[in-house]
């Protein structure tokens, strides 16, 4: 008995201190790799804990080279963004300004009952108040209303005609690479990105991120080195 809960203990906080060093995320907001790990996790470490008769290195050292994946697969995604967009996959945009996708829709399994139950607990009455909802890669959806039916802030009070549409933004370069879906998207050319930088005398591979909303209002960022 004395030796299962020592042995409990041992691993419970072994699971602690592992996923406290990966860091803090809701369910929701897991990526894939992170639920399998989770999922690997519990399997792994029930293991020593059901059968004492087992080594708690049974449960040690899958549990190191789990940790060792978790930490190693984010520097590796960040560093080749191609690859990350390949296993994350890029957001889906169910609506926009008002227009549901209904292509979208299908393709990630979302019937209209659903989405318009995400809609009421983002505080919108129906998909024509919808700027943008966004499916992102984590499965969250984002919801960002239209102008007209947003509250309006001290900048909005200040100016005389009504605000333009900004929408969101969207990124189309990242870490030096053109984001093809975003630029499809919104039917811009590489010419005309290439031809803003070379006026700006800033080469492609220095940006670290450019991102345009739906107004046209442009905002980068240059790599620290």
């Amino acid at each position: 008995m004395l030796n299962s809960i020592v042995r409990t203990l041992i691993i419970y906080t072994s699971l602690m201190i592992v996923i406290r060093l990966l860091g803090k995320r809701q369910i929701g907001q897991l990526q894939v790799s992170e639920f399998i790990s989770t999922l690997l996790l519990s399997e792994i470490a029930a293991v020593p804990i059901t059968e004492n008769d087992r080594s708690l290195l049974v449960a040690a050292i899958p549990i190191s080279i789990i940790f060792i994946l978790e930490a190693g697969i984010p520097v590796i995604l960040f560093r080749f963004p191609k690859i990350r967009r390949l296993i994350q996959g890029s957001p889906s945009y169910l609506i926009k300004f008002g227009k549901v996708d209904q292509k979208e829709l299908k393709k990630n399994r979302i019937s209209p009952e659903e989405l318009l139950s995400i809609l009421r607990t983002s505080g919108i009455a129906e998909p024509s108040e919808v700027g943008y909802a966004v499916l992102e890669p984590s499965g969250t959806i984002s919801v960002f209303s239209k102008i007209g039916q947003r509250v309006p802030t001290y900048d909005d009070m200040k100016k005389i005609r009504t605000p333009k549409e900004s929408g969101i933004a969207h990124a189309l370069i990242m870490q030096g690479e053109y984001n093809e879906s975003a630029l499809n998207g919104l039917k811009i050319s590489r010419n005309e990105i290439d031809k803003y930088l070379k006026d700006k005398s800033i080469e492609i591979s220095d940006v670290f991120l450019f991102t345009v909303d739906d107004s046209g209002k442009k905002y980068m960022i240059i790599k620290e080195n």
